[in-house]
């Protein structure tokens, strides 16, 4: 089985005992001795603490990919996940949960970062919270989520980059309640993939009106645009600027987005 034999690697790696490792992991040795021997199934919080203990993704753990850094999807058997979850665990684990299956989000890289406050400022400047608009980065989101649901329903849990939404009743103390207006993820080599999949697809099939793609590395963003149920796209550039469907007015410089960012 790979994942004990990269646990066995990774902790020969650093030199340490196998009691030393279970102390820094937090588990008990017999518990420890049981993973690197035979691979015995464990506890998603258990694996994000050895992930987190030698800062290298679950999905490498697994043996899912060679990246020990790549984007963190658990395998099938680790299913069944719901909010209720997310409410116990602690609440400084970036994770999201799709469909039941437990996501781990990665510190994004710097370019991430430029790119997201650049954006965060160019559309705060421009909506009046006293209309009720509101825009947040970083906030968990239900998209399926109807009245009468409880925790244990909800079985999908994003925390998009930045979203926003014209209703402010829209959020409870946890995120915002069903599809946002807008939507806007940020492109790294992590979450490329998951962001134009799966998680356009489920805002998509929510409802989100608007989505946006925007990509450091090229300098564009994809802007989706839901018509009849369906998402059409449009290719902006750095020279282009876009006018948000979702806030009436709002003309966005993406000149301005891509401002700052650290050359390769």
């Amino acid at each position: 089985m790979i994942f004990n034999e990269r646990l066995k690697m990774l902790r020969e790696e650093t030199g340490f005992s196998q009691e030393k490792t279970a102390e820094g992991i937090g588990i008990p040795l017999r518990s420890y001795h049981r993973l690197e021997t035979d691979g015995a199934k464990t506890h998603y919080d258990t694996l994000l603490k050895i992930a987190d203990y030698y800062d290298v993704s679950v999905d490498w753990l697994m043996g899912r990919t060679e990246d020990r850094n790549g984007p963190v999807l658990l395998l099938s058997e680790c299913g069944g996940y719901s909010y209720l979850d997310c409410l116990h665990w602690d609440e400084r684990l970036r994770v999201e949960i799709i469909r039941g299956f437990v996501v781990q989000k990665l510190t994004p890289p710097t370019n991430h970062q430029v790119v997201y406050g650049n954006l965060i400022c160019a559309i705060g400047n421009q909506i009046n919270k006293k209309s009720g608009c509101e825009i947040i980065g970083h906030i968990g989101v239900r998209p399926f989520e109807s009245p009468g649901d409880q925790p244990e329903d909800v079985d999908t849990f994003l925390v998009p980059d930045c979203l926003a939404v014209l209703d402010r009743s829209r959020f409870d103390m946890y995120g915002c309640i069903g599809a946002p207006d807008l939507v806007i993820e940020i492109l790294s080599p992590a979450t490329r993939e998951l962001d134009l999949g799966v998680k356009r697809e489920i805002y998509q099939e929510a409802g989100v009106k608007e989505y946006w793609a925007a990509d450091p590395d090229t300098k564009t963003v994809v802007v989706y645009t839901l018509k009849d149920g369906t998402y059409q796209s449009v290719t902006y550039t750095d020279q282009d600027t876009v006018t948000m469907g979702a806030f009436e007015n709002c003309r966005i410089d993406l000149g301005r987005v891509f401002e700052g960012l650290i050359e390769k």
